[in-house]
C-alpha cells in the first residue's frame, strides 16, 4: 500500500539566516484581494516599481512576482516609519527585523525586506538593483514568489521604498 504524505515546508527568508532552495512545487495561497482588482490597491509609484521588477523577471524567463496585500501593508508601514523617525534601514528601531514585523500579521512565512531611496522611482529602482541580495531574489527561480512594495515621501520629497519579498508555502510530496 502506497502512503502519500504531504508535508508543508516553508522557505524562510531572513537576512540573518542562510537561504535554502527546495526542489518543490510552489502552492499558491489565495490573497484576500480579488483577482479582478489584484494590483489596483497599489499607488502609481508602487505599480511603476512592480512593473520594472517584473519586466526584469520576464526578460530573465522567470515568473513574475505576485502582489500580496499584506506584504504591501507591511512595506508601507515600514516606509512611513522611516520617514517619521528619520532613519533608513530594513530593520526598524521600534518593530525589529522584517520577520519580527510580520510575526503578528503573517503566520508561517517570514519575509525578507530591502529598502531603497531616491528622488524618483527610477532612482529608487536603481538603488534597489545595487543590492546583491536583491539581485539574487530577482534573478533566482523560487527564491521568492510574492512581493509587497510600500512608498512614503519625506519632507524634501525623497521617496523611501520598502520591498517585502516572501516565498509562499512549498509542498513536498513523498511516496
Amino acid at each position: 500500500m502506497k502512503h502519500r504524505k504531504k508535508i508543508l515546508a516553508f522557505i524562510i527568508f531572513c537576512a540573518t539566516a542562510p537561504l535554502f532552495v527546495l526542489q518543490a512545487q510552489t502552492v499558491g495561497i489565495k490573497d484576500s484581494t480579488p483577482q479582478a482588482t489584484k494590483n489596483n490597491f497599489l499607488t502609481s509609484d508602487e505599480k511603476q516599481l512592480l512593473d520594472k521588477i517584473n519586466k526584469l523577471r520576464i526578460e530573465s524567463k522567470l515568473p513574475v512576482f505576485e502582489v500580496d496585500s499584506t506584504l504591501t501593508k507591511l512595506a508601507r508601514e515600514h516606509s512611513q516609519e522611516m520617514v517619521e523617525l528619520k532613519y533608513f534601514d530594513a530593520i526598524s528601531p521600534t518593530k525589529g527585523t522584517p520577520k519580527e514585523r510580520a510575526a503578528g500579521i503573517i503566520k508561517d512565512y517570514p519575509t525578507l525586506a530591502f529598502v531603497a531611496k531616491g528622488k524618483s522611482t527610477i532612482d529608487v529602482f536603481h538603488t534597489f538593483l545595487l543590492n546583491a541580495q536583491a539581485q539574487e531574489i530577482l534573478f533566482t527561480p523560487n527564491k521568492a514568489t510574492h512581493v509587497g512594495i510600500g512608498i512614503a515621501k519625506d519632507s524634501i520629497d525623497e521617496i523611501l521604498a520598502t520591498f517585502h519579498f516572501s516565498n509562499r508555502i512549498v509542498e513536498i510530496e513523498s511516496f
